[in-house]
């Protein structure tokens, strides 16, 4: 693509660059072998202080004999720091920094006997226009609670107290009932079809709830256990979706049959509303058992309340920043990620998973728009960080790190950690992270009152 070209010769590397796209751009840097030479001997001096050569004491090698044992090694350091150099001087050349290097080319031809070329392919981070960000008009929601929540929270929580009796009689709403159950299609077991969906497979003995409120389970049979009693048999049939609402891909549009046999049915026994009962909600009586809940209940829906006002601040203002480009690499990270996540949740089968890995890239566009549209958001919340010079303290990250590592399922925090500190970009990544918190944090509490 034809763009903007320009040189320069202010310092011993030259340069020119080429406008790719609105963020990304092709940056051709020319090193003397000067400058090469400079490297190599810097590079040979840490060689020849660490290596250990037979008949010479560490660190008092020949220079020519620690490269010629150790030449393709010496090489690929002196190509490091001419890439570390040249980064180091590209970062002069934008205020606005750069987000990524995408491609480097050059590397394997460096030598310290000749001029080299780095050909550097970057995405610059975006300049934002950021807007009066304190002040923001956000309402605080009302909140209140109603006497019929507080009624159910209390029949919830006799429910939480409740004991089962095995009782001789048919099954009613709320009763748990003990059976098993065979499903089959066309004849053959839904275990064998699909032997990763047990829950609608064959099971010899388990418990269900009946009726309509139980949102787990074959709906089908929940429903039918109402009106069945111990010894009874019963045929359910369940329809399953055609389209991806069903995650077991041989089941889709088919519809299979479950023989069902009753063992058992034990009713709900709610606790009396007395003595022993508050005692052990740690309450005095009911009124005081309904304060209580009506305290909690408040101060879940204030919580909300300042979550969702957090989160319509955020969208405030980001609305009225004007719009900017995303660097293309960021994109593509972030919908990958999301792609990620997504497959994690809909992939059953291992073909699934084969299938994804081989259209990968083009299943990350599909979410692209998501990707850019929380992008938006971390560029301009990081830039409010930037401008209001936002510092993380080592308690506040090493907290950051904690929560990261149980939402990734690695209960070694301290090897958690250590692997992030081990990585510059997931350090930043996480010092990032801390920063839009902040940034958040500082946008609610300046809202307009």
């Amino acid at each position: 693509m034809a763009g903007s070209h320009f040189s320069t010769t202010k310092t011993s590397v030259t340069h020119t660059i080429e406008d790719i796209g609105p963020l990304r751009k092709t940056a051709t840097l020319t090193i003397p072998a000067a400058t090469l030479a400079e490297h190599e001997k810097e590079v040979l001096k840490d060689f020849a202080a660490q290596v250990r050569l037979p008949g010479f004491r560490p660190g008092h090698a020949p220079r020519d004999l620690v490269k010629r044992q150790f030449g393709q090694a010496i090489g690929s350091e002196v190509a490091q720091k001419a890439l570390t150099s040249g980064m180091k001087y590209l970062r002069e050349q934008f205020s606005q920094g750069i987000q990524a290097i995408v491609n480097v080319e050059g590397l394997e031809s460096i030598s310290a006997t000749a001029d080299a070329t780095l050909t550097i392919t970057l995405d610059l981070a975006p300049e934002i226009t950021l807007p009066e960000y304190k002040g923001l008009d956000v309402p605080e929601e009302a909140v209140f609670v109603a006497d019929e929540e507080v009624g159910k929270a209390v029949e919830d929580f006799r429910s939480t107290q409740s004991r089962f009796e095995v009782v001789d009689r048919a099954a009613e709403n709320g009763d748990y009932v003990k059976l098993s159950y065979i499903g089959t299609v066309d004849g053959k077991p839904v275990k064998e079809i699909a032997p990763k969906a047990s829950l609608y497979g064959t099971h010899t003995s388990t418990w269900e709830e009946a009726g309509p409120a139980n949102n787990a389970g074959i709906p089908e049979i929940a429903n039918g256990l109402v009106g069945k009693k111990a010894g009874d048999k019963a045929t359910f049939l369940h329809a399953f979706p055609a389209g991806d609402e069903c995650p077991f891909e041989e089941l889709r549009g088919k519809t299979a049959s479950y023989e069902v046999e009753v063992f058992e049915v034990r009713a709900r026994i709610l606790p009396e509303l007395n003595e022993e009962f508050f005692k052990n909600a740690n309450a005095t009586d009911l009124d005081d058992l309904k304060k209580q809940l009506r305290d909690r209940i408040l101060k879940r829906k204030e919580s909300e309340a300042a979550t969702l006002r957090r989160k319509k601040a955020v969208e405030t203002l980001v609305a009225q920043v004007p719009d900017f480009p995303i660097p293309e690499s960021s994109v593509a990270r972030v919908a990958k990620t999301l792609l990620i996540d997504s497959a994690r949740a809909s992939i059953t089968t291992e073909a699934e998973a084969k299938e994804l890995a081989e259209a990968f890239d083009q299943e990350a566009k599909k979410f692209y728009p998501e990707a850019e549209k929380r992008l938006k958001e971390v560029f301009i919340l990081l830039e409010i960080a930037k401008k209001e010079d936002v510092k993380v303290t080592r308690e506040e990250f090493s907290m950051a790190l904690t929560y990261a590592a149980y939402q990734t399922g690695e209960h070694d925090v301290r090897k958690f950690a250590s692997a992030v500190m081990k990585d510059p970009e997931l350090h930043s990544l996480y010092l990032d992270q801390v920063r839009q918190t902040k940034a958040v944090n500082l946008i609610f509490e300046n809202l307009k009152k």
